[in-house]
């Protein structure tokens, strides 16, 4: 089972939520809300790249 942090807001927090072990996390330490269709562009580009809170 994977597990997501949401609020994830301060850098400080993603060492603990990595010792508790939760693989991933949303908020606006990653980035502020983005549209569906302009997430989508920027993925299909190359310019934005998914990441867990392990890597």
């Amino acid at each position: 089972m994977r597990t997501v942090a949401e609020v994830v807001e301060r850098s400080e927090q993603v060492p603990i939520l990595r010792r508790v072990g939760c693989n991933e996390g949303q908020g606006f330490l990653f980035s502020p809300p983005v549209e569906f269709e302009k997430l989508a562009e920027l993925l299909k580009r190359g310019y934005l790249k998914p990441k867990g809170l392990s890597d």
